[in-house]
């Protein structure tokens, strides 16, 4: 990911933050060996990851610097990205 410029150091941590929580999440391998409770395992560690990713959404969500970000993009929403 990559931060907008003019976002702060803080928010910049804070991706790079998440970023290795998802790149964990998504590098770690997970077995299901027992074959009676691989369903519910399953389940578990998925809903696990969905509220994980709910959390550092909604908290980005939060953030004065995304606020920020939203209302530059607002002003620019028929601005042609070719004429960067």
């Amino acid at each position: 990911m990559c931060a907008p410029k003019g976002w702060g150091a803080s928010c910049r941590k804070r991706l790079r933050s998440t970023e290795s929580l998802l790149m964990d999440s998504t590098d770690s391998s997970v077995s299901f060996d027992e074959a009676d409770t691989r369903d519910a395992e399953m389940h578990s560690v998925i809903d696990e990851w969905i509220d994980n990713l709910v959390a550092a959404v909604d908290e980005a969500r939060a953030s004065e610097q995304f606020q920020a970000w939203l209302d530059v993009q607002q002003r620019f929403h028929d601005y042609s990205y070719r004429l960067w």
